[in-house]
C-alpha cells in the first residue's frame, strides 16, 4: 500500500532526519488536457485511474497533508523514464522495426502527441538537486525533459540514431495504438528556478544510448499497456495501405 508506506516513512522520520524524499510519477494529473501541467493541477480520482496510479495518487495526499502541517518533505513527479538497462523500454517500439528492417512506420492522427518523456541520468540529476537543495523542503516538482519530441519526432530520431531511413505514414488513432501516442507534458519553470534544473545530457544523446542498448540486449516477451500485438506488421501495413498519408 503507497499511502501506508508513505505514512510509516512522514511517522519514522520526524524529527529525526532534516527531510524526507517521495518520488512519485506524474501519471498521478490523469489525462489533463491543460498542458502545461504544472504542480497545482487536480489530480486523476483514483476511482477513474489504473489500480497502480491510484495508489500512487493516495500516496501523494498523504505526503501533500503532511507537507502542509510543516513536514520538511520533497514530492517529486516524474514523466516516463526511459535508458539504458530498461527492458520494458517504449523506445523498442520503434527499435526493433528498424533492426527488422521496416521500410515504413504507422503513427496514430500525424504523430503529433508530445508525451513528456525523462532520460534516466537527467532525472537522477534533478533528484540529486532536490536533495541538495535546502528550499526543496515542502515542495513538489514536476521533472522531465526540457526538450519534447512528438511521436512523430520520436519515430524519426530513432531511425537517424540508426542511420536508417524510413516513410512515416499517418492512420487513425483508434485503429493504431503506440506508445506514447498521447499527449500530456509538464510545466518545469518550478524546477528550473528553484533546483537549477537542466538536462545535463540532450535527448538526443540519451536516446542514442538507450537504442544502443537495446539493440545490444534486445527485450523478450516486450508489451506495452493496450497494444495487443505491438509488431504485427501485417495490420500495419494493411492500415498504411487503406488510410496512411505522409
Amino acid at each position: 500500500d503507497c499511502a501506508a508506506r508513505a505514512d510509516e516513512v512522514l511517522s519514522a522520520c520526524a524529527g529525526k532526519v532534516a527531510r524526507t524524499m517521495h518520488l512519485s510519477s506524474a501519471l498521478v494529473y490523469g489525462p489533463n488536457p491543460a498542458c502545461p501541467i504544472d504542480e497545482e493541477a487536480e489530480l486523476v480520482r483514483p476511482d477513474k485511474a489504473p489500480p497502480e496510479v491510484a495508489a500512487q495518487v493516495e500516496a501523494d495526499r498523504v505526503v501533500i497533508a503532511a507537507i502542509e502541517q510543516g513536514a520538511p518533505a520533497t514530492l517529486l513527479r516524474m514523466p516516463h523514464l526511459y535508458g539504458p538497462r530498461d527492458p520494458r523500454s517504449a523506445e523498442w517500439f520503434f527499435t526493433k522495426r528498424v533492426l527488422d528492417e521496416r521500410k515504413c512506420i504507422a503513427v496514430p492522427d500525424a504523430g503529433f502527441q508530445i508525451c513528456h518523456r525523462g532520460f534516466v541520468q537527467n532525472t537522477a540529476r534533478g533528484v540529486v538537486q532536490a536533495l541538495t537543495t535546502a528550499k526543496a523542503a515542502g515542495h513538489v516538482y514536476n521533472l522531465g525533459e526540457e526538450r519534447l519530441y512528438t511521436l512523430a519526432q520520436l519515430a524519426r530520431a530513432v531511425a537517424n540514431a540508426l542511420d536508417y531511413g524510413w516513410d512515416i505514414y499517418s492512420v487513425p488513432g483508434h485503429l493504431w495504438p503506440t506508445p506514447y501516442d498521447h499527449t500530456s507534458f509538464y510545466d518545469l519553470r518550478k524546477a528550473r528556478a528553484q533546483l537549477r534544473y537542466r538536462d545535463s545530457m540532450i535527448p538526443r544523446d540519451g536516446l542514442e544510448l538507450t537504442i544502443g542498448w537495446l539493440c545490444q540486449s534486445p527485450p523478450k516477451d516486450w508489451s506495452w499497456p493496450g497494444i495487443e500485438n505491438p509488431f504485427d506488421y501485417a495490420r500495419e501495413d494493411a492500415l498504411i495501405e487503406e488510410y496512411g498519408r505522409k
